[in-house]
């Protein structure tokens, strides 16, 4: 009978797919200046702003299979900010930070970046070296590059608790959660939460209200 019921749910979301989908985000941000966190950068991260730097990293250390260097690439144009952990003469794992522009997320999703606030964003870390802490040290040497007077936020999916518990683990916490629905994959619904903490952050719930 299980089985029947699990089947019977599995067609009805394929059927429903196309016309009806459902995503949340919940939304981070830290709650303490950078410079009062009893954090270290890790030697092991550099960061990268030009095509230049890069270069003379990929140019010593290989790239595994599951990273993509053009990625990089792409990133760099867009004038965001590169982590790029180095170990054992790999490129174990990657992040980024967006400083300015459009941020775009969910389906059609933009948000525009205010000096007040910067962005976290494509944290990988290669599946050969997971385990290791690495995807918290590349969080920890960009909270640590932040100005003090700027708000670091993070969109996680809302059923990834792994990330949310890692990221609350250095001091974020969760300020909002933005429902999205879509119908027919073109209209599109945005629904924001906003927790109580959120009158910690002014400026933020401004940002948040803009998302379009």
């Amino acid at each position: 009978m299980y089985g029947f019921y699990a089947t019977t749910k599995y067609l009805i979301n394929v059927f429903y797919r196309p016309i009806y989908k459902k995503v949340e985000f919940t939304v981070l941000a830290l709650k303490r200046d950078p410079n009062e966190l009893a954090m270290e950068k890790s030697s092991l991260v550099v960061k990268i702003s030009n095509q230049e730097d890069l270069n003379k990293i990929t140019d010593k250390n290989k790239i595994p299979n599951d990273i993509d260097l053009e990625k990089f690439k792409v990133i760099l144009d867009r004038s965001e900010l590169l982590y790029l952990l180095i170990h054992g003469g790999y490129v174990c794992g990657y992040a980024v930070t967006q400083v300015n522009g459009l941020y775009r997320f969910g389906y059609d999703c933009e948000m525009v970046v205010s000096r007040m606030h910067v962005m976290f964003k494509n944290l990988y870390v290669s599946v050969n070296f997971r385990k290791k802490s690495f995807g918290n040290f590349l969080n920890i040497s960009r909270v640590l590059d932040v100005k003090g007077n700027q708000i670091p936020l993070v969109f996680v999916t809302k059923d990834n608790r792994y990330a949310i518990k890692n990221w609350s683990k250095i001091n974020f916490e969760e300020v909002a959660t933005i429902k999205q629905k879509i119908y027919f994959s073109r209209k599109k619904i945005n629904h924001i939460i906003f927790n109580k903490n959120i009158k910690d952050y002014p400026s933020l719930k401004s940002l948040l209200d803009e998302i379009r």
